[in-house]
């Protein structure tokens, strides 16, 4: 997974991760507005990524790219190594 922000305009990668596309539209709730989101991604990583963070994760074989897109949620487990984010 790759990030980039405005203070850093290039792309960094930050770890590997799980990436599922949501084809059926579930909606999650963000500050009581119901959202639908393109990508749910889950990392072996504790890290809270900011909204609006732009997000790209690539095939690890080919380097092709898979999802892209603008975080909408972030957040991460206090007690299992790992963080998820929603495009």
């Amino acid at each position: 997974m790759d990030i980039t922000t405005k203070s850093a305009p290039t792309w960094s990668t930050l770890c590997t991760c799980r990436c599922d596309s949501n084809g059926n539209g579930k909606q999650i709730s963000i500050n009581g507005e119901a959202r639908v989101y393109s990508w749910h991604i889950v990392f072996a990583k504790r890290e809270n990524i900011e909204l609006g963070t732009q997000v790209r994760v690539l095939d690890g074989a080919t380097g092709a790219v898979v999802a892209v897109g603008e975080v909408i949620k972030s957040g991460s487990c206090n007690m299992l190594p790992y963080s998820e984010i929603f495009l």
